[in-house]
């Protein structure tokens, strides 16, 4: 575990993480090992009833083998039998405190039972033992965003909401002549679906200090009245580091089933301080009509797209109400 906490490669780190698992998969008794990789396959086949029968015969063989317990977990998990998975999580970290593996199933129980400050102090414990196990890593910081967005921009998602339900073409309630931040679209002509061509930029406000973006939203208003909001967190490779007065430009394309005739967005950025309290910024972009936005050809998007980074494609047809 030692190793899991000190400057060595990530090399080393993996091969460390790999051999604990395979120490904590071994019982020391050759029938329980068996009845164990029998279980796993069950498992593995996502036959998790039968998995779950499998596992509980390993636990009551070795009543001390922590992951038969860890496994048992996991299977409830599968079924959905989240309280029954966090008594068989108890079990394992009484035996083994620095089961990160256990700690992370214990966390995701949390979430899936809407307990979000127990599945947080999980996955810090978990991080506290390997700093580097991804998985923790990634649902803490989905968490940590989701309470910024919460926070620092509903009161702009709700404006630009209200202002669409009340039938505002440009909500003049979102309008802000000092934004850093500008966008502009178009509209695919020759596409076999409602497609518009979106082209942001992002520019650091301070003058003094590097920021971080955490979360964008995009509130989108359709000819027929409705009103849609989508939140998306800035995590890994979509999350943008800037120093003071840089900017960064991105392009991303979007397919729905309706006419649209407005959109607001803003995106939530974050100062580098030396300090440990942070300082967030709330930047929100003009707000588009889009009724009568430029149309262009699907062999135009190549020169409109110079100098932006493509972030991908996002189609909300699916979703039923675009």
């Amino acid at each position: 575990h030692d190793i899991l906490l000190c400057n060595a490669g990530d090399g080393l780190k993996s091969a460390v993480e790999a051999a604990l698992w395979s120490c904590w998969r071994q019982s020391g008794n050759a029938e329980v090992d068996a009845a164990f990789k029998e279980a796993k396959l069950l498992f593995e086949q996502e036959k998790y009833p039968d998995a779950l029968a499998a596992w509980t015969k390993v636990t009551e063989m070795a009543t001390s083998f922590a992951e038969g317990w860890s496994q048992r977990a996991m299977a409830h998990v599968s079924l959905g039998q989240h309280e029954e998975a966090i008594e068989d999580c108890k079990k394992v970290l009484a035996m083994k405190p620095k089961h990160f593996g256990c700690l992370a199933i214990l966390a995701m129980c949390h979430m899936n039972l809407g307990q979000k400050a127990d599945a947080v102090n999980c996955l810090r414990s978990a991080l506290a033992v390997h700093p580097k196990l991804q998985e923790a890593r990634v649902s803490l910081d989905q968490i940590e965003t989701q309470d910024l967005v919460e926070t620092h921009l509903k009161a702009s998602i709700d404006r630009a909401v209200a202002a669409y339900e009340q039938g505002e073409l440009l909500p003049t309630s979102c309008l802000n002549s000092e934004s850093s931040c500008s966008w502009d679209v178009c509209r695919i002509q020759d596409s076999s679906v409602r497609t518009y061509f979106f082209r942001v930029s992002i520019r650091n406000p301070s003058a003094s200090r590097p920021v971080r973006s955490r979360a964008r939203f995009y509130v989108l208003h359709a000819s027929d009245g409705t009103v849609f909001q989508l939140t998306k967190p800035t995590l890994g490779g979509s999350e943008l580091c800037l120093q003071p007065g840089e900017e960064h430009k991105f392009c991303w394309i979007l397919h729905v089933g309706k006419e649209l005739q407005g959109a607001s967005s803003g995106t939530l950025l974050e100062e580098l301080l030396d300090s440990q309290e942070p300082r967030f910024l709330v930047e929100e972009l003009p707000p588009l009509l889009m009724l009568g936005a430029r149309e262009v050809g699907q062999s135009d998007l190549a020169e409109l797209s110079k100098g932006h980074f493509f972030t991908g494609v996002c189609d909300l047809r699916s979703t039923g109400q675009f």
